[in-house]
């Protein structure tokens, strides 16, 4: 039971990993031609949003691996844990730069507008 579990964390560390690369999409293109600034700060928080979701993820597996040290294959379960973390904090600081994006485009938005 613990082997499948480790496989699986490791299957999802590897697929995560792959995903992880783009962690930010860009900008719907119809949006910026528009000057949607309403829209592209919506568009940037539900980025954010969906950033720390996954930052979550990779810290509740950084969790698992901590807890059940055995070890597994050649790589130790606490460098696995860290490297999780790694990649949590990668998805936090695209949340925080998404956030920022957001921040921008709601301070463009005429006075007077609806958000």
């Amino acid at each position: 039971m613990l082997r499948r579990l480790f496989t699986f964390a490791f299957l999802l560390v590897l697929v995560g990993a792959s995903v992880g690369c783009e962690t930010m999409r860009s900008a719907p293109q119809n949006m910026i031609s528009k000057n949607d600034h309403v829209g592209l700060a919506n568009y940037y928080k539900n980025q954010a949003d969906e950033l720390r979701e996954k930052a979550k993820s990779w810290d509740m597996l950084a969790d698992s691996y901590e807890r059940h040290g055995d070890p597994h294959g050649k790589v130790e379960p606490k460098d696995h844990a860290a490297h999780c973390k790694s990649v949590a904090n990668s998805y936090r600081q695209a949340a925080a730069e998404a956030d920022a994006l957001a921040r921008e485009h709601r301070n463009q938005v005429p006075h007077g507008m609806m958000q």
